[in-house]
């Protein structure tokens, strides 16, 4: 699935492939800039400024795990 890591409420700024999705985290792939924030918002829409406040919990070369840290979908 595709989504998109943004910061301070801006569109999609980094596109990710969203590899697993749980309720309480994911695992993206994230190709190009390598420099990951530590707290950021996923979102499934570039055009959406919503999405799911995230974590950085690792990072393995394109691979990247993070941790949900609201329970809901951030306006």
């Amino acid at each position: 699935m595709p989504g998109w890591i943004s910061l301070g409420g801006a569109f999609g700024l980094q596109r990710c492939t969203v590899v697993d999705y749980s309720a309480t985290g994911a695992q993206l792939r994230v190709i190009g800039r390598r420099e990951i924030p530590r707290r950021f918002t996923l979102s499934f829409s570039r055009s959406v400024r919503e999405g799911k406040s995230c974590e950085l919990v690792w990072h393995d070369g394109e691979k990247v795990g993070v941790r949900f840290t609201a329970g809901e979908v951030l306006p």
